[in-house]
């Protein structure tokens, strides 16, 4: 049996044949499509994901950034405060080479001036030994404390030189003064008299009721009588170096000169 295909038969079988490869054309490019657009989204999804890790590395570099250049202020900082401390120390290190140049210098200075003190001590002390003897075991006391006093180590040279001196200026100040004051007589217990000093120039003593003067002569060495002629003058003396009178030419005989010889 042969089977013819007619004119109408034919198109009817190329029109189902085109729809079928149309239908299967469209179902491909749908399918292509779809897949394009899975690809899209997975390509933006990633594009998303590198843009986000470009800022986070963005924000990183910026803050590695600012720590390097604060890192960089501070090295600069540094850098200024250590040339600050060089001259410092070069200046310290100067002054200490000063300053051990002062040492060096006060203790050779020390070494020099250590004897003269003890000579000074010592020619203070024999002066008041041939001086005349007015306050003499007060005086001698305060050389006895001197002595002493180079001897400890709690006291500077310094200060020990300037008690040497204090006691130079009140021996210095003895000469320029007059005064009265009551004591024992040396050697003599239970002999109280008052004394008159003027200066260096003159020493007096009168007993306690008056009866009795003496004073000291410098080339007998020890104290003689005093004339009777000069026993007022003598007690106009002690008013005025009791403040208890104006100060007035007193004829009275000098311990500098021959006891017969007045002033």
């Amino acid at each position: 049996m042969k089977f013819q295909l007619n004119n109408k038969t034919l198109y009817c079988f190329l029109i189902c044949a085109l729809n079928i490869t149309f239908v299967a054309t469209t179902a491909q490019a749908e399918s292509a499509l779809n897949k394009n657009f899975k690809e899209q989204a997975r390509s933006q999804k990633k594009s998303v994901k590198s843009q986000h890790k470009i800022d986070q590395l963005s924000v990183k570099s910026a803050d590695l950034l600012n720590q390097y250049q604060h890192i960089i202020d501070q090295v600069e900082t540094l850098k200024i405060y250590n040339q600050q401390l060089e001259k410092l120390v070069h200046s310290q290190e100067t002054e200490k080479q000063l300053k051990n140049k002062q040492l060096n210098s006060i203790e050779g200075t020390e070494q020099k001036i250590v004897p003269l003190m003890l000579s000074m001590i010592n020619v203070l002390e024999q002066f008041i030994n041939k001086d005349i003897p007015f306050l003499k075991p007060q005086r001698l006391t305060r050389v006895n404390t001197l002595k002493k006093m180079m001897d400890k180590a709690d006291i500077t040279t310094s200060e020990k030189y300037h008690q040497i001196l204090q006691s130079f200026l009140q021996e210095i100040n003895y000469g320029q003064t007059i005064e009265s004051y009551q004591a024992i007589l040396s050697g003599k217990k239970n002999s109280q008299v008052k004394f008159l000093r003027i200066g260096r120039i003159a020493l007096y003593y009168q007993t306690l009721d008056q009866s009795k003067a003496y004073h000291w002569s410098t080339t007998q060495r020890q104290f003689v009588p005093l004339e009777k002629k000069f026993f007022q003058a003598l007690e106009r003396g002690f008013k005025v170096a009791l403040k208890q009178a104006a100060p007035e030419f007193l004829k009275l005989p000098l311990t500098i000169q021959n006891p017969t010889h007045e002033n």
